[in-house]
Formats: structure tokens, C-alpha cells, sequence
């Protein structure tokens, strides 16, 4: 079964992500089970492949939309568990119907218009048919490297389309049987709405029914980089206790074994049913379906094989669950488990040592996935791990099932004296989990690890649990895991590229620059959008730009210290992101131009920003003739200020940089004397600029022609929002740095765009390439 599985995994992976290194594996896997010489699984190995390659192969020729975009007008089938109101947006995915027995899937966007109309959605309780009016636009494609792409997550969902709705009218309300579970769904969730206290609500719908948005955000952050996200994810660790919960229940009623299998199986698949069959349940379900079967069979269960089985249907009914999070981390950390139950048997430790040998390689097991998917991993996982498991089983588990049992027949309000004390120990939980986020030491952010170097760790990590079964070299095999980990530690460390980088950060300036084997690492401006007064009814939770785009590119990038940030001016969409850059990131100096000196409510804002983060960042005022040298061959020369002033655009931080073998003039938002004054400044001391930065995203205000003409930028670099309300970049500045010869790059036409450097070597990427090639 374990061949068979490899065989289903590495076919699927070559189909759907074909490159040198998924063809070397699958070789490897074909040339190993060959090698076996048995003929009865050579033969079914070969099937297995034939059957799986035929079904991806299927599964990717549907992968295409039957919609036309220029239509205005849809008939959309919405189930009411897909329905989030949150503030004055409206979000559900809703199946488009084409015809009686076909449907498309695609994400409705629509902005409530009032207090009244929210109040309408929110008194819904049914699914819905429903007609809308509005456009189609595509979902965004990676903007930054590291950022999340909306486009390819959406498309192995088989969805390829946003829906952004102007208008909504009800139709009807929807009775098939699928959207009858739905309600049954919706309204068995609405009922934990009315428990007194509000942790214990929240905890019950994350931790039994997958809802994890109703846990504050900066905590469920904090869950994810210790590692501890997995208990809220629906897996085998709840099941098996569901499941030893009801043995409990049901037995001592003198029920057979039989019959308490039958109900246990019926009251899972009913779970499974119930929250629409996360993976996690799947593997535990079907486990636990395939012991029931062989016993009633005469045959030993195997828990190793029933797994395999879930796992190869799982990839025949989606192929696309391979790139899911949740599906590679429940099986990876099912085998993990399975493997060492058996292997920790044969060695005479304590039962504490155990349990830490089993976190040990549960943590060394995910590690690539995490690196994979957030270029970081912490090792608070290791110990906390044993900790939090044990808190939850003992304490959380048991509590929180036994008042959503009670709240059922109305009764746990009763006993708020009992829901306060949970909620107690959640609020020690979370406490503790926001703190050690805060431990850096822990946390190892690596950037993202090439090919090579993760074949290369994941055949390390296999070995070692090979040399842990078989006891044998477990010393050796130690040490080198121990030697790969400083490797992957010290990776960004290694890396003997430089780069400079306009971060794709909407309407607004960010900039990245990160010298050779991370010598330093400096940002210009640090941009955000602005936040507009809203009434209470409006207002919801939103993602910012930086913890959206910038934060995800500095680790991609390996990041983990800044040592210097420039502001070039007050305005929000060059500083507004630093408060929260502040937060996730120690920044040695903060260099600000004489220009700021009068603006004391951004100064006040800067300062606070800092206390709050308890930075203990240098202060540096820059003013003209100013010179900042990051290395012997990166230095920034400062043309503007040179005077004090309030933060104005004219007043903006102007900075001529070499950096490689480029000339750089970032040049903030710079306009009217002040950029004439920078002109004048470029002539008389005869510098040559490669690579311009075009002042205040392009304006009709800024980068004349005379400006351009005299300075001859071989490039033009333009930091701009798509579709901005302004109109930048001005067509005007566009054909003068047309004719002047100088090649455009631009953020909203290319996402973000790259300079890698070293000594000897230069050149330019844009995230659009990688658009393209996907």
C-alpha cells in the first residue's frame, strides 16, 4: 500500500507540477518498486499509475470557464453557510447557473448600502437563489514574491472568476437536498450564538466546526507560528478523542463493540457531512472505516493502510488537494505518527521522552511544508506542543464538549461560573501564545529555499527516521540533521545576490534593499492605503498592504532585521505602514530629512509607533550634502532637503544611491524648485543616473521633460495603484520618458519588479514574468 501511495503521489505531482526534480523523484520511486522484483506489485503499480494519470489528466482539462465576461447579469445559487457579513461587505462563493444541470463557482464582493440593508442579510436563513447584476473581474495574481496568490488558490478550486456585484435581488429560496443540509448546518451553528460567554463560543465553532474566523486574528497569528494551528484544524487528534468519548458514552449501556462501531461510523460520516468533508476527517473517517471492515472480515485492522487508501481516493476525487495545506500536513503528520508509535515501542525511555521524540519528529517532518509555504518554522513547537495537547485533551476538550451537550437542551448557561473558568484558562492560553511570538530566538525565518537544497533536507529527514527505526547510526544521522538545520539557518546568509526591489504596495512608495550574503538591509518608505471614518455598521477587519505584501516578500526574502528604514515625507502612503512594520520587525536607525522637522503629528505618530513596539531605533535627521555608507560599495547621498520644513511633497527625502553596479535617484514625492534644485545638483556634479524613481507615482506635477532629459535614466521605475483614482502615471511623464529612451517598469502593470545584483552581475525581474509563466 505504501508503494501503491508513493506511486499515486508522484504521478499526480509530475501532472500537475512537472519540472527536473518531480521527474527525478517519480524515476526514483518506478526504478525502486522495479527493483523489488515482485511481479503481482509491479503490475498493480503500473495500474495504479495508469488510472491516476487518466484522472488528473481529466480533472485538468476541466479546469476552464464556461462564463462570458462581458455579460452584466447572473442567476447565482448561494448556500447559506457560505454567506460572511462582515461590516458593509458581503462575501459568499455562489454557483452561476448555466444551465438545469450545470453551474459555475465564483466569489461574490458586494457592499451594503446601508444599516437597514445589512440587517435584511443578516435576518437570512435559508439559502438563496438570487440575481445579480455586476462585472467579472479575475482574481490577483502573486503581486510580491512570498504573497499570496488569490488567482492560483481560486483556480484549483475550479474557480476563475470575482464577481463584483452592484445589485442584489432575492429570487427564491433553494430546497435540494444539499442546500437542506446547508440550513440544518447554519441554524445548528446559530444556536452556540446565544452562550453567555464569549470565548467559549468562539472556541467551540473554531475547534469542532472549522469556523476560525471567529477567533481574534492576532491571536489565531500567534497559533500559527508556534505551530499550534493544528488543533483548531479538524484531524485525526479530534477524532480519535470523539471517538474514545462516545466508546465511553455508548458501552457502558450495554451496547455491543459492534453496534457502537455503527453508530460511531454513522455519527462521523454525519460530522464529515456536516462540515463538508475537510481532509483531516476524511483520513480519520476512512481509517477508522477500513479497521471496521477488515475486522468484520476476519482480516487485522490496519490503521498504515487505511490511511493509504484515504489518501490515493483523496487525489482521485481532487487532484488538486496535493497543493493544499491542510491535506499535506494531515497525512504527512498521520505517517509521521504511525511510523514512530511503532519505532518508539522498541526503545526503554520514559514516557516524557517519548512523547518529546514524537514532537521532535512531528516539527522535523512539517518543516519543509512550513518553510514551503511561510519561509519560517519555529521551535517552540517542539515543547509547547506536548504542552498545549495536554491542555487541550484534559481540560479544553472535555469542557467545551460537555456545554455545546448542554447548550443543546438549553442548559449550559447555567453554569456561566464553569464557562468563565474555560474561559479563564483560554485567556492563559492566548496570553502565553502572544507572548513567546515574541521570541525571535525561536522563530527561524529562512526565506525561500531552493530546490536543491530542500531535496536535500528532505532526504536528510527520511534517513533519520530510517536510522530511528532501525536504531542503528542514529548518532551519525544526529549530528548531519543538526549540520542541515545551521545550513537552513543560515541560508539568506549564504546568498551572494543583492537586490533592490519596488514592492507592488498599491497606491503608494516601499522599497527594498538588501546587500550581498545580507550584509544590510535598508526600506524606503514604508506605504499603506488610507483608512476613511466609517459609521460602526461598516466597520470590519481588513488585511493591510504591509502585512499583506510587504511583511510576506521581506521573509520570502529571508529577512530578519531591518537596519535602516528612510522616510521621504509625512504623507500615509509613504509612513503609514511603519507602526505595523514596527511590530514584526526590530529596525536599528530610522533616517528622517530636515524636511519633517515641523510636521510634529507624524513626528508624534513615529514616536509612539516605536515606544509601542519597544524599539530602540537611532534617530537621524539627513539634509543635503549628507552621505549614509551601508558598505563599502552601497552608499546613499542625500540631494534634498535642505531646509526645515513641514513634510510637504517638496519636502521629500531625495536619495542618489549606488548600489552594484546601478545608479539610483529615489526621489520620494519631490516637485516644483525642490526637483529643479535636484536637477541643477545632478549637473553640476556630473552624476549619472541608470535607474529613476519617478517622483510622486508618476504625477502631471512632477519629472518634467527638462527633468528627464537632462538626468537620461536608462530605466524608469513608477510605484502606482492599478486603476488609482488620480490618474498616474500621467500620460505626459510617460511619453517624455518614452522619448528619452528610457524602458518603464511599473507596479501596476507588473507587480513587483527586482534588481538582483552581485559583484560583476545585474539584472531585472518583474513578478509579471512569473505571471505568465504559470
Amino acid at each position: 500500500m505504501i508503494w501503491l501511495t508513493l506511486g499515486v503521489i508522484s504521478v499526480t505531482v509530475v501532472l500537475l507540477n512537472c519540472n527536473f526534480w518531480t521527474i527525478i523523484c517519480f524515476l526514483l520511486i518506478v526504478c525502486r518498486v522495479w527493483y523489488l522484483d515482485q511481479r503481482k506489485l509491479w503490475w498493480g503499480f503500473i495500474i495504479i499509475l495508469i488510472v491516476t494519470a487518466g484522472n488528473t489528466l481529466y480533472h485538468q482539462s476541466q479546469k476552464q470557464t464556461n462564463l462570458d465576461s462581458n455579460k452584466n447579469e447572473w442567476i447565482v445559487n448561494v448556500s447559506m453557510t457560505d454567506v460572511e457579513i462582515e461590516g458593509n461587505q458581503v462575501h459568499f462563493t455562489g454557483n452561476v447557473v448555466l444551465s438545469e444541470k450545470s453551474a459555475e463557482k465564483v466569489e461574490v464582493f458586494y457592499y451594503l448600502s446601508s444599516e437597514t440593508e445589512k440587517k435584511e442579510w443578516l435576518a437570512q436563513t435559508e439559502s438563496f437563489q438570487v440575481k445579480i447584476f455586476g462585472e467579472l473581474n479575475q482574481p490577483d495574481e502573486e503581486r510580491n514574491l512570498g504573497s499570496f496568490n488569490y488567482r492560483q488558490f481560486l483556480w484549483r478550486r475550479q474557480e476563475f472568476w470575482i464577481l463584483n456585484a452592484k445589485q442584489i435581488i432575492f429570487i427564491q429560496p433553494l430546497r435540494q437536498w444539499k442546500y437542506q443540509i446547508a440550513n440544518f448546518k447554519y441554524a445548528f451553528l446559530r444556536r452556540f450564538e446565544t452562550i453567555a460567554n464569549p470565548q467559549i463560543r468562539a472556541y467551540i465553532l473554531s475547534l469542532f466546526f472549522n469556523e476560525l474566523e471567529v477567533i481574534d486574528s492576532n491571536v489565531l497569528a500567534a497559533y500559527q507560528t508556534i505551530g499550534m494551528i493544528h488543533l483548531f484544524s479538524i484531524s485525526g487528534f479530534h477524532v480519535t478523542y470523539l471517538v474514545k468519548q462516545m466508546k465511553r458514552l455508548l458501552l457502558p449501556l450495554g451496547l455491543t463493540v459492534e453496534v457502537v462501531d455503527l453508530v460511531v461510523l454513522g455519527l462521523l460520516f454525519a460530522y464529515c457531512l456536516l462540515l463538508n468533508f475537510p481532509y483531516g476527517l476524511i483520513r480519520a473517517f476512512g481509517a477508522y472505516l477500513y479497521n471496521w471492515w477488515q475486522r468484520r472480515r476476519g482480516n487485522p485492522p490496519s490503521t498504515l493502510n487505511g490511511t493509504c487508501l484515504t489518501l490515493m481516493i483523496c487525489l482521485w476525487w481532487q487532484p488538486y488537494a496535493l497543493f493544499s495545506l491542510s491535506w499535506q500536513l494531515t497525512y504527512l503528520l498521520a505517517a509521521v505518527v504511525l511510523f514512530m508509535n511503532q519505532s518508539l515501542t522498541t526503545y526503554s525511555w520514559p514516557n516524557w521522552m517519548k512523547e518529546l521524540m514524537m514532537s521532535f519528529g512531528c516539527l522535523m517532518a512539517i518543516v519543509p511544508i512550513l518553510v514551503s509555504h511561510f519561509y519560517q518554522f519555529s521551535w517552540l513547537a517542539l515543547i509547547l506542543n506536548v504542552f498545549y495537547s495536554f491542555i487541550f485533551t484534559v481540560f479544553l476538550f472535555p469542557g467545551l464538549l460537555l456545554l455545546m451537550g448542554l447548550h443543546l437542551v438549553d442548559l449550559a448557561n447555567y453554569l456561566e461560573w464553569f464557562q468563565a473558568l474555560l474561559a479563564w484558562v483560554i485567556r492563559q492560553l492566548e496570553r502565553l501564545s502572544l507572548e513567546v511570538v515574541e521570541w525571535d530566538i525561536f522563530h527561524w525565518v529562512t526565506g525561500q529555499i531552493p530546490a536543491w537544497l530542500m531535496g536535500i533536507i528532505v532526504i536528510v529527514f527520511i534517513s533519520y527516521f530510517l536510522a530511528f527505526e532501525s536504531q542503528k547510526h542514529l548518532k551519525v544521522m544526529t549530528i548531519i540533521i543538526g549540520s542541515v538545520l545551521m545550513i537552513l539557518w543560515a541560508y539568506p546568509y549564504l546568498n551572494p545576490n543583492g537586490v533592490v526591489q519596488m514592492v507592488d504596495i498599491g497606491q503608494g512608495d516601499t522599497f527594498l534593499i538588501k546587500l550581498p550574503h545580507m550584509k544590510k538591509v535598508y526600506l524606503i518608505d514604508v506605504a499603506e492605503k488610507p483608512h476613511f471614518a466609517k459609521e460602526n455598521w461598516e466597520e470590519r477587519e481588513t488585511s493591510s498592504m504591509v502585512s499583506r505584501q510587504l511583511i510576506p516578500s521581506l521573509k520570502a526574502q529571508g529577512i530578519r532585521k531591518i537596519n535602516g528604514v528612510f522616510i521621504t515625507h509625512g504623507d500615509y502612503d509613504h509612513m503609514g505602514g511603519f507602526d505595523e512594520l514596527s511590530q514584526h520587525y526590530p529596525i536599528d536607525n530610522v533616517y528622517l530629512p530636515i524636511g519633517m522637522q515641523a510636521d510634529t503629528t507624524q513626528l508624534a505618530t513615529l514616536a509612539d509607533s516605536l515606544q509601542q513596539a519597544g524599539q530602540q531605533s537611532h534617530i537621524h535627521w539627513l539634509k543635503t550634502g549628507d552621505t549614509i555608507r551601508a558598505s563599502t560599495e552601497t552608499s546613499f547621498h542625500v540631494l534634498n532637503p535642505h531646509e526645515k520644513g513641514t513634510g510637504e511633497n517638496e519636502d521629500s527625502l531625495v536619495l542618489y544611491a549606488e548600489i552594484g553596479p546601478r545608479r539610483f535617484l529615489f526621489t520620494g514625492d519631490v516637485e516644483d524648485k525642490n526637483e529643479q534644485r535636484v536637477q541643477q545638483m545632478i549637473q553640476r556634479l556630473g552624476l549619472k543616473i541608470d535607474i529613476l524613481k519617478v517622483a510622486h507615482h508618476g504625477s502631471g506635477h512632477s519629472t518634467p521633460s527638462e527633468f528627464v532629459e537632462t538626468i537620461k535614466p536608462k530605466q524608469a521605475w513608477i510605484s502606482v495603484g492599478e486603476n488609482n483614482r488620480y490618474g498616474h502615471p500621467n500620460q505626459e511623464v510617460l511619453k517624455s520618458l518614452q522619448q528619452s529612451g528610457a524602458e518603464i517598469y511599473r507596479t501596476d502593470k507588473m507587480g513587483g519588479i527586482y534588481y538582483h545584483f552581485r559583484k560583476g552581475f545585474a539584472k531585472i525581474e518583474t513578478t509579471a514574468q512569473n505571471w505568465e509563466e504559470s
